[in-house]
């Protein structure tokens, strides 16, 4: 019975995903940080810096973090 539920669960998250997909409207300030986070980005604003820019993932790290590792 817990396989069965967890693809009910599964499929029920995947309709919630789906139907903001189709919305069109703007997700949260908060929803955009969290899918930043799993990118590997501290926020949205640096993941759209990385993308849109020629910073990477190193924006995450400050300049005497980075020298510490050298």
């Amino acid at each position: 019975m817990d396989d069965f539920e967890d693809e009910i669960g599964r499929h029920i998250k995947a309709q919630k995903v789906w139907k903001k997909v189709i919305s069109g409207k703007r997700p949260s300030d908060e929803t955009l940080d969290r899918l930043a986070l799993l990118a590997g980005f501290q926020n949205w604003k640096d993941l759209k810096e990385a993308l849109h820019g020629e910073g990477d993932a190193s924006l995450n790290y400050d300049d005497e973090t980075m020298e510490t590792k050298k």
